[in-house]
This record gives structure tokens, sequence and C-alpha cells, in this order.
């Protein structure tokens, strides 16, 4: 099972008034919050990912097996 993502905080930043202001603001490195919550959200993205692609793979099988059964009957009822 992907592991459970908490609660992001939403930022609370003033926004920048003036262009030279937004240009400072976007320099400015992220808080230590916003990289710990990124790391983690791309974790949780990256396991449920993974999570779905086994899925996927077990669905594929299945497909694959029903497949082989259906072409056997046909042979058989072809004969």
């Amino acid at each position: 099972m992907p592991p459970k993502i908490t609660r992001i905080p939403t930022p609370v930043w003033e926004e920048p008034e003036g262009v030279l202001d937004w240009i400072d603001w976007i320099r400015d490195p992220a808080p230590d919050w916003i990289l710990r919550d990124s790391v983690r959200l791309r974790e949780f993205l990256e396991a449920a990912a993974n999570f779905r692609a086994r899925e996927i793979e077990v669905e594929v099988q299945q497909l694959n097996l029903e497949k082989e059964r259906i072409q056997t009957m046909l042979k058989f009822y072809q004969q």
C-alpha cells in the first residue's frame, strides 16, 4: 500500500507587489517544510504509481490467461 501522506501546510508568504519584489521573492530559497513535503509527496506519488503498475501487471496476466483459455476453446471447437 502507498504510504499515507500528511496534510501539506498552506504557505504564508506575502505576495510581492512590484516587479523587483517578484524577482527577489522568486530568488528566495524555499522554506524547509516545502522541501520536506515535496520529497514526501514525490515518494507518495512514486509509491502510488508503483502500486498501480503492479495492479496493471496482474490485470495483464489475467487477460493473457483468459486469451489463452479462449484460444484453446476456439481450437477445440474448430476441430
